[in-house]
């Protein structure tokens, strides 16, 4: 009895042990999501569920290539519960009983459902120096390009065509990353062919130290095997007062077969100048004004191709290659005249100009690129060799005349001929490790070497012969030179804290000789640029966090403007070159938060020293000239406080505010000045379901003061209909700007006080028609990357 006893005991100790052991073992459950169109959807919540009585047992969020995991999970029935803002709810029962890999799990669209165009917290993932915005689905896109709904993002407000990020300009564009040189480009690509944008608040150690603003980097849709999309468009463009002004005809491809990606854009784009502008100046030492009204007509033809190839060795390295030609011609004829008058009023002379400007420019471009897929987590390596020729030409004939309708009425006729050529190589190559599950680290190195040859030669007709003006004439030669190294670090402390941490060691030699007087000069700047970006994801399923960044960078260097080219604007001013300016350094703060996704505020600090500005001088050999000439000057540090709002007004319609406010302080020798400098947008965005949609903006800029500069309130009012075809293949529409104030800039020194208006009237229409092609299979695709661009500082 007791050995029965015993028996049974050992049996009951047995099953309790080995129930207890199968409820302590733990699987897992993994799996992808897509949509109808087989495109992977990321950020989607998947959620764990009892089958009994739905009580919460895990979850997880889709990565960037859709696909989700969930841990330690007892064995048993459960129900997977998948949400997305713009996809339907989707619910999939599972019985555990091993490890389980899914099916790929098809979810349908929700447009219907979402009614106003307005990005949520479910379409972002948040990270400490970025943000990233999924538009798979999203109405968001419908009817715009890519420059209107990058306008539509947190953050970043479209100010008439010219992209800012938290008040500041874009520094970069990266598509597939391959840097974008012609942000037209960005009007060819139809906003339904992105995947994904990344909005990169700072540039960070990666970047050039003079990349001074923030980052979009641009994902398009995946594409097909023996496939391809893309789009035909073009527009016609009229003013009120000025009829024609523009047209253009771009197209954009991709197109991929087996291991082959092409992607090829083109551009054609007539452009008729259209300015008119007075100016007029006192000269308080001399007690005289002038009064001067200036004309400019004349077409600019521009051609622009950029080819890409890519082929892919193996699943692990690919190559490439990236070629472009850019063609532009332009010949605007530029009059002025002017009445000089005393103190009282009298008029002492009347001048005139008539400028004739025969200018082609000219860029080629070759880049080869080689990537590693070094193993399954992401880690990665690239290599960027890029080469960049860059040929302007300026042809400038002019006729001075000087006491018009007087007996000393006097002609004066100059040539000047403005020859400059550039060559530019870099090479760049640069790691990206994976460690952990959370951590990466980014080091690499850059090189970049840039020379430029100017032939400068002016020409006035004595005596009815061309004779040099050998004050001006020269042969100048520029040479810079770059080295560079970063590393940084980005990673996560438990599940709300993010940071990311780095620095860029970077060192320019700028070299410029002239002929003229047989001087060389050099000079080298080093730099040791820190960054860091800290991020706590207060909610990370409604959007709310806070984040701060800093960063020391530098403007980029002026080369075309470390010169002595004078280019004569009129008989009355010209500007010029200066050789003995020098890049500017910057400490950058930035502050910043989200609340549920529908706040965004932002706070950001700058200051620098040796600010390079155009200041205003009076010419020496004659009173009544003045030229604009970049100089270093003083100290400058400034607060920006800006905030942004999407709301849902009804099914179809949604408004977007911006509301900027800088306060900016200059002190430098010749400068104290202090000011603010207010901005607002409202963007209103129309969508409906039957194909019709549009949007409407208004801005304003109250008036502000920088340096020695006022610059006087502008506004406007521009917007655009449209109506899709032919099963959304073909695009119609309209834009148009109903109101618009313009410009008006007054400049005040101890020498002079003026005052220039812009005339010309901005109110006209354009209209514009897209095509959109598709067809194949789904593949995945990659681009060449160029890395160098001609940066031009010029007077605004």
């Amino acid at each position: 009895m007791k050995l029965e006893r015993l028996i049974l005991f050992v049996l009951v100790l047995h099953s309790t042990i080995y129930i207890w052991a199968d409820s302590n073992v733990r699987y897992s459950i993994e799996g992808s999501l897509h949509d109808t169109s087989g495109q992977s959807i990321n950020y989607a919540t998947v959620t764990l569920l009892s089958a009994i009585d739905s009580t919460y047992i895990g979850g997880s969020i889709t990565n960037e290539d859709g696909k989700f995991r969930i841990n330690s999970i007892s064995s048993g029935r459960y129900t997977l519960q998948i949400t997305h803002l713009l996809f339907k709810r989707k619910h999939v029962d599972v019985v555990i009983k091993d490890n389980m890999a899914l099916s790929p799990i098809v979810l349908e669209d929700n447009i219907n459902e979402l009614g106003a165009v307005i990005v949520t917290a479910n379409a972002i993932q948040h990270k400490p120096d970025r943000y990233i915005v999924s538009l798979q689905g999203n109405p968001i896109v419908k009817g715009n390009n890519t420059t209107e709904v990058l306008g539509l993002m947190p953050g970043i407000t479209n100010e008439r065509g010219v992209l800012k990020l938290n008040g500041r300009d874009v520094s970069q564009i990266y598509i597939d990353g391959r840097k974008l040189r012609d942000r037209k480009e960005l009007d060819a690509i139809q906003a339904d062919n992105i995947d994904k944008i990344e909005i990169i608040y700072l540039s960070g150690s990666e970047e050039d130290a003079g990349s001074t603003g923030g980052i979009i980097d641009i994902k398009l849709k995946k594409l097909v095997n023996g496939g391809y999309y893309g789009s035909v468009s073009g527009d016609y463009a009229l003013l009120l007062n000025e009829g024609h002004y523009s047209d253009n005809i771009n197209a954009s491809v991709n197109y991929a077969y087996k291991r082959l990606s092409v992607y090829n854009y083109l551009s054609y784009n007539d452009f008729k100048q259209t300015d008119t502008y007075e100016i007029s100046s006192i000269y308080k030492q001399l007690e005289q004004n002038i009064t001067m009204r200036t004309y400019e007509r004349g077409w600019k033809q521009s051609f622009s191709d950029r080819l890409n190839l890519s082929y892919e060795l193996n699943k692990m390295h690919s190559i490439g290659i990236n070629g472009r030609l850019s063609i532009a011609d332009a010949t605007p004829i530029q009059h002025s005249s002017s009445i000089v008058k005393n103190s009282n009023e009298t008029t002492t002379n009347s001048t005139g100009s008539d400028i004739n400007n025969d200018t082609k420019n000219r860029q080629y471009q070759l880049a080869l690129n080689y990537n590693w897929q070094i193993d399954s987590k992401g880690s990665n390596f690239k290599l960027i060799a890029d080469y960049l020729n860059f040929s302007n030409q300026i042809q400038q004939n002019g006729i001075y005349r000087y006491g018009i309708n007087s007996e000393s009425e006097t002609n004066k006729y100059s040539k000047n001929d403005i020859d400059n050529k550039t060559d530019m190589y870099e090479v760049d190559a640069r790691f990206a490790i994976m460690i952990g599950k959370k951590g990466q680290l980014d080091f690499g190195a850059n090189y970049s070497l840039n020379k430029s040859d100017q032939q400068l030669d002016y020409q006035h007709l004595i005596n009815n012969a061309w004779i040099a003006d050998t004050d001006l004439c020269d042969n100048y030669m520029l040479e810079g030179i770059k080295y560079a190294g970063y590393m940084s670090y980005s990673s996560a402390i438990g599940k709300k804290i993010k940071y990311k941490a780095g620095y860029r060691i970077q060192q320019n030699k700028i070299s410029y000789h002239s002929k003229k007087i047989y001087e060389t000069n050099l000079r080298t700047y080093f730099g040791f640029y820190p960054s860091l970006s800290l991020m706590y994801n207060i909610n990370p399923q409604d959007g709310t966090y806070i984040n701060l960044n800093y960063q020391r960078d530098m403007d980029p260097i002026p080369y075309n403007a470390i010169s002595p080219v004078i280019v004569y604007n009129n008989e009355n001013s010209y500007t010029k070159g200066n050789v003995n300016i020098k890049p500017v350094n910057f400490h950058i703060i930035m502050l910043g938060t989200a609340y549920k996704s529908k706040w965004n505020l932002n706070y950001l600090f700058v200051s620098g020293n040796d600010l390079l500005y155009y200041k205003t001088f009076v010419d020496e050999k004659n009173p009544l000239v003045t030229y604009t000439m970049p100089v270093n000057n003083g100290r400058m540090y400034g607060h920006s406080f800006a905030t942004d709002r999407t709301f849902k007004i009804s099914q179809w319609w949604s408004i977007k505010g911006n509301l900027r406010l800088e306060w900016m302080k200059y002190k430098g020798l010749e400068i104290n000045t202090a000011a603010w400098k207010p901005y607002v947008l409202l963007t209103n965005t129309f969508n409906t379901l039957s194909g019709w949609g549009g949007n409407l903006t208004a801005y304003l800029e109250p008036t502000y003061k920088s340096q020695e500069r006022t610059y006087k309130a502008v506004y406007g009012l521009y917007g655009k209909v449209y109506k899709y075809l032919l099963k959304e293949k073909l695009l119609a529409s309209l834009n148009f700007t109903a109101l618009a104030r313009n410009r008006q800039i007054i400049i005040d020194t101890p020498d002079v006080l003026s005052k220039k208006r812009y005339l010309t009237s901005q109110t006209g229409i354009s209209i514009g028609i897209t095509y959109n092609f598709n067809g194949g299979k789904k593949v995945t695709t990659k681009q060449v990357q160029s890395i160098q661009k001609y940066y031009e500082y010029k007077d605004k």
